[in-house]
């Protein structure tokens, strides 16, 4: 079955999608699925691209080539195909050539069975791309087109709420661009929101994801909040004073941020001129860095006003509300096979600058993700309850991340839903299903089934997908099956010495990876050292998932948590569908027994004495095991 995994798109969190898409070309169950990676360029062309193109970096490290980029960008990072202004049609399409195969969309069905989709943000979880794939009768992942439309929609989503009493919503409120940008009363906006809505106050932009354009103002100052809304709308002021005053290599590094898709506006920009002494009236559109840069100076030759850049694709509408006091949450859905909505562990999310903004949700070590959330078990219970209302309220089916913030007084608020969450081995919502056994390849095949089944459910031509879908069950009771026949494979990994996290790391990576193949069936094993005596631990896919070394010796001596024991409890039908292997505790273990059991070890232990490692390994040979180590 050919699985055609959609990322790019027209959005800024298009890398996210990237990186989400590469994650999901290594983890899907290769007995079952065919993964087909189709790029959806900047102008919204699908491409099948090259497998090889998965190896780069980010996306605009291939697309568009090098040789392609104008003069003007070449100096700068972050250039993608929509500043190609001046390329002919027929150039563009060559470019394509040279990554892949364009696709028409009235062709995609012969070419994937699925649209597994790794998109995000506009014209990706609003409703558009599924609207799109259910006039095709495509089936494609997720949820349908009114719950993506209203799941993007943050400012719908609060207003609704409100009024079902889901949450404790204050008070909030909305400004346009035009007004914004036009009206001469910023000053008494500001002071009506203090009055109506108080400090802290957070500023967003309510259409975009991944925490791109959101600010929170603490201190009472105006300038600092114009700033935080020319942010949220994508819009900058430049003075006079600080341009003419940078250097050259100033100017430049000023520049790169300004580009950067995610923390500053991107490019195509508009530059605002109205001035006759320009030559110039209205916008002028930038499409490179070095065009920007002479438009600035050639600017502040004659004007002393400041210069107002803003992005191609600005937001319509800032939202302003109140900042929450108290822990932040995402808690993950999960529909069953029967249709029941399934709450997973809602996970704290503890942030070291106070908000989970676009770096803490991705750079290493941004932030730190507690499961389940240190609360009162009966609030852990409150939250899951919740989150499980507005999944079958909303209509939403297969996935959801709910988030949201437990407050000082035990109140609960959602503040968004997302139903196309970023996807990697140690993403939240990988790191909760594995809480009830299901591993990420596992994992992605209940996201398949499961998507697949909805079509045929609520979609207006159900029977166009029944058929298939009924043969895929089939495939995965028989590929479950087949698992009691297959060898097993322990990935040994050493959670001591000077490289204990790089033999973590390795040993999560080969446990992924051969759960994705055909042969074999993997298990964890945990090996510690204490007075030169070595013991074994096997540890459930929830360990593994575990990004820090310290956690997982934790949690060997810990016992399970009581909302983790009920969640697995509600989860019973997915855990025996998708996890049939499951073992909830982390059960010791001697060499010789687990040496029995399999065929081959991948020994993690890279920096452990030869001494220590050729013990084990002899053990392992008696029993005719292969070793591969890292």
């Amino acid at each position: 079955m050919k699985i055609g995994i959609f990322f790019g798109g027209v959005s800024r969190e298009r890398e996210i999608s990237f990186a989400g898409a590469k994650t999901v070309y290594k983890t899907l169950d290769r007995s079952l699925f065919e993964p087909v990676p189709i790029f959806i360029d900047s102008f919204g062309n699908f491409i099948k691209i090259d497998k090889r193109f998965l190896e780069a970096e980010k996306i605009n490290d291939f697309f568009p080539p090098e040789s392609y980029k104008q003069p003007g960008n070449k100096d700068f990072e972050g250039i993608y195909a929509e500043t190609l202004s001046e390329i002919s049609e027929h150039d563009y399409r060559e470019m394509i050539k040279q990554v892949g195969v364009r696709l028409m969309v009235e062709d995609l069905r012969k070419h994937i069975d699925f649209a597994f989709l790794m998109l995000h943000g506009t014209f990706a979880e609003d409703g558009i791309i599924q609207g799109l794939f259910e006039w095709f009768s495509i089936p494609y992942l997720g949820t349908s087109l009114f719950s993506s439309a209203f799941s993007i929609d943050k400012h719908l989503q609060k207003e609704v709420f409100q009024a079902l009493g889901y949450g404790n919503y204050k008070a909030h409120q909305i400004v346009s661009r035009d007004e914004w940008l036009k009206g001469k009363n910023q000053k008494a906006l500001f002071e009506g929101l203090k009055e109506k809505i108080g400090l802290p106050l957070v500023i967003k932009a309510p259409y975009q994801g991944s925490s791109i354009g959101v600010s929170i103002l603490y201190k009472d100052d105006f300038e600092t909040f114009r700033e935080a809304v020319n942010h949220c709308f994508f819009l900058r002021e430049i003075p006079k004073k600080f341009w003419t005053s940078l250097s050259e290599v100033a100017k430049h590094e000023y520049l790169q941020a300004l580009l950067h898709i995610n923390t500053g506006l991107g490019l195509p920009l508009a530059f605002e001129d109205s001035s006759l002494l320009a030559g110039d009236l209205g916008d002028i559109i930038c499409y490179n860095a070095k065009e920007l840069w002479q438009k600035l100076d050639a600017y502040f030759e004659y004007s002393d006003d400041d210069a107002l850049i803003s992005a191609f694709d600005s937001e319509d509408i800032v939202l302003f509300e109140t900042h929450i006091k108290g822990r932040e949450f995402s808690c993950g859905v999960l529909q069953s096979p029967e249709g029941k909505a399934v709450a997973l562990p809602p996970t704290e999310i503890i942030a070291p600058n106070k908000i989970y903004d676009f770096e803490a949700k991705y750079k290493p070590d941004g932030s730190r993700k507690v499961i389940p959330i240190d609360i009162p078990v009966k609030d852990i219970y409150r939250i899951q309850e919740l989150c499980t209302k507005i999944f079958e309220k909303f209509k939403f089916a297969v996935c959801a991340r709910m988030d949201g913030f437990y407050g000082e007084n035990g109140e609960i608020t959602i503040i968004d839903v997302n139903t196309l969450p970023g996807m990697s081995p140690t993403s939240l919502i990988v790191r909760q299903p594995a809480e009830v056994g299901i591993t990420p390849t596992n994992f992605l095949t209940y996201l398949i089934e499961s998507s697949w089944q909805m079509r045929t459910l609520h979609s207006n031509r159900p029977y166009v997908y029944k058929r298939k879908w009924k043969n895929l069950s089939r495939k995965i009771d028989n590929n479950f099956a087949s698992q009691k026949n297959k060898p097993q494979s322990a990935v040994l990994i050493a959670g001591f010495g000077d490289a204990a996290t790089e033999n973590f790391n390795w040993a999560r990576e080969q446990f992924i990876s051969l759960d994705s193949a055909e042969s074999t069936v993997p298990i964890a094993i945990w090996w510690e050292r204490k007075n030169e005596k070595n013991y074994f631990y096997e540890i459930p896919i929830s360990v593994l998932l575990k990004p820090y070394i310290e956690e997982v010796q934790q949690a060997i001596q810990s016992d399970l948590h009581p909302a983790i024991l009920y969640t697995i409890e509600q989860a019973k039908t997915l855990s025996e569908r998708y996890a049939p292997n499951f073992k909830p505790r982390i059960v010791p273990i001697k060499l010789a027994d687990f040496a029995s059991q399999i065929s081959q070890v991948y020994c993690a232990c890279k920096a452990v004495p030869e001494s220590v490692v050729g013990n084990i390994e002899h053990v392992l040979r008696a029993s005719s095991v292969s070793i591969k180590k890292n």
